[in-house]
């Protein structure tokens, strides 16, 4: 049985439906706009750990060579000393910042081969744990920023997707209300 409407109940139902679509796509696009900010964030996270783990580890191996000072290690020392020196201004690692001025006092000072023979043992190990104090603490800050951001990306993914069944369900129950409603 086919049922008649008049033109007022079909102007209000595309009223309704198209006032939910677009109240529904704008909070969406809204949401993905927030999104697109979290990601960026959680890559520029990403980035920082993968750069700061990088650096420290840079200098750990360049803390290593000095402690275990052979004439084989004298050359990579050389070239370590030469890319930390390099990324030493770019670098806001603290430790790398306090440290490597003495060594580079030292090693432009004395020289090199001076330097390695001379240098203190038990400086080079506290270093070596200093170093992997920090970047394990680096990483639990980092890990939980990443995992604060990714429970939002989640949560903004979570409301799109029922904005999306609410629009569904707007849409199924105009299509049924005009087969069978009144």
């Amino acid at each position: 049985m086919s049922v008649r409407f008049t033109a007022n109940e079909i102007k209000s139902n595309l009223k309704f439906l198209f006032t939910a679509a677009l109240i529904i796509s704008f909070i969406t696009f809204v949401l993905q706009i927030v999104l697109i900010k979290y990601e960026k964030k959680s890559e520029q996270i990403y980035n920082e750990l993968n750069k700061a783990e990088s650096e420290i580890s840079q200098y750990r191996n360049l803390i290593w060579l000095t402690h275990n000072y052979s004439n084989s290690y004298s050359s990579s020392f050389a070239s370590e000393y030469q890319e930390v020196l390099e990324s030493f201004s770019s670098s806001k690692i603290d430790l790398i910042q306090e440290d490597f001025p003495r060594v580079r006092a030292a090693v432009e000072g004395i020289g090199l081969e001076e330097y390695l023979m001379r240098h203190d043992h038990n400086t080079c190990v506290s270093l070596m744990s200093d170093a992997r104090r920090f970047i394990e603490d680096y990483r639990i800050a980092n890990r939980t920023e990443s995992i604060e951001l990714q429970a939002k990306v989640d949560a903004i993914n979570m409301t799109i997707l029922v904005l999306l069944l609410v629009m569904t369900f707007f849409f199924v129950y105009v299509m049924i209300y005009a087969l069978y409603g009144k």
